[in-house]
């Protein structure tokens, strides 16, 4: 929505217009204007999964034939 205001508005009008602060909607405009997208690209998506397709399974036909096992139990 900024980066659509922002061919009409300056960055304080976007600013009042929207009740935001001037740090993140200059910071969006900013990565607009450099890279042509909103988006960060993350150095690495999440945490590397420890558990095989088998373990998740097992794990989970656990959890439904005993629905009240602690984690710990697991």
């Amino acid at each position: 929505l900024w980066v659509t205001m922002s061919a009409h508005m300056t960055s304080s009008s976007i600013v009042r217009a929207t009740h935001t602060s001037h740090q993140p909607a200059n910071r969006v405009l900013r990565l607009s204007r450099l890279t042509g997208s909103v988006v960060r690209i993350p150095l690495e998506s999440g945490c590397p999964c420890l558990l095989t397709a088998a373990d998740a399974s097992y794990l989970l036909s656990c959890i439904e034939c005993t629905p009240d096992l602690l984690l710990s139990e697991l």
